[in-house]
């Protein structure tokens, strides 16, 4: 039975690392190109999970960039 647990917490890990890997694609895909250049403002995705944030300069960066920002 132990085996079995094995391959359940080695899957598991792998899931968690491919997923890791597909975010930073992600973001060096669509995200880093915006926060260069922020001569525009561009739509917000609504099925991005977003983000909080206290500071207000971040907000605004990221808002321009297209990520649901919740300022608090």
């Amino acid at each position: 039975m132990r085996g079995w647990r094995d391959i359940v917490m080695i899957l598991a890990e792998f899931q968690r690392r491919f997923l890791e890997i597909w975010s930073m694609m992600d973001y060096l895909e669509i995200f880093e190109p915006r926060l260069k250049f922020e001569d525009r403002a561009h739509g917000v995705n609504k099925t991005w999970m977003g983000c909080f944030t206290k500071d207000s300069a971040i907000a605004l960066r990221l808002h321009k960039a297209g990520v649901p920002v919740w300022l608090i």
